[in-house]
């Protein structure tokens, strides 16, 4: 039976997926086709509609833009067509699995002031 220690499970992966295909996505679209406003990842939705005959349709859109839209985009759903919705709010804004280690962004992690130094000579502040 071969070692599978380090690789990680199945949910770590698709999770990994989700992201980088939301990433794609938003960074091929810029923009929100329907508010005309730039997207982010962490505040974008992306929604692909696929057709019984597997032929399928992305949009890339503002978070916002969907969660008013998203009822009336259910209701018409036709028969045989599936949705894939991939949403950064959930994707980007919870934290990783445990055990996997978490990359630190620069401002994002915890604030470590260095020593003060001893003063050798000099005038000293005064308060």
């Amino acid at each position: 039976m071969p070692d599978t220690s380090g690789v990680p499970d199945d949910s770590y992966l698709r999770r990994t997926v989700d992201r980088e295909t939301l990433r794609f996505h938003v960074q091929r679209a810029i923009f929100c086709p329907f508010t005309h406003q730039p997207l982010d990842v962490r505040q974008a939705v992306v929604v692909t509609l696929t057709s019984p005959g597997g032929s399928a349709t992305t949009y890339a859109i503002a978070a916002a833009h969907w969660d008013s839209r998203k009822d009336k985009v259910f209701s018409r759903m036709l028969a045989g067509y599936t949705l894939e919705v991939l949403d950064g709010r959930e994707l980007f804004g919870r934290r990783r699995p445990s055990g996997k280690p978490q990359a630190t962004q620069p401002g994002k992690g915890p604030s470590v002031q260095p020593p003060p130094m001893p003063r050798t000579g000099g005038p000293t502040p005064q308060a």
